[in-house]
């Protein structure tokens, strides 16, 4: 299930990389397959932190400037 999960992601994020909606919706699958949680809409960073600790927290810019974030809660 994790393998359909991600090829439809990559395959998503592959055709529409423009597109915020579709970024979050593969962020999303991708997330849900690798235990992450994944968000590249900088206003939910917010509760992705709070919700985080501190040393599975991750957050970068991406090209036009917003943040995006991640939570490996798989990885603790």
């Amino acid at each position: 299930m994790k393998v359909v999960l991600v090829s439809v992601a990559i395959f998503i994020s592959g055709c529409s990389t423009q597109s915020p909606v579709w970024k979050q919706v593969a962020g999303n699958a991708l997330g849900n397959a690798s235990g992450q949680t994944i968000s590249y809409n900088g206003s939910r960073c917010v509760s992705i932190r709070q919700s985080c600790p501190a040393h599975l927290y991750s957050e970068w810019q991406q090209a036009h400037g917003e943040l995006a974030c991640s939570c490996d809660n798989d990885r603790d």
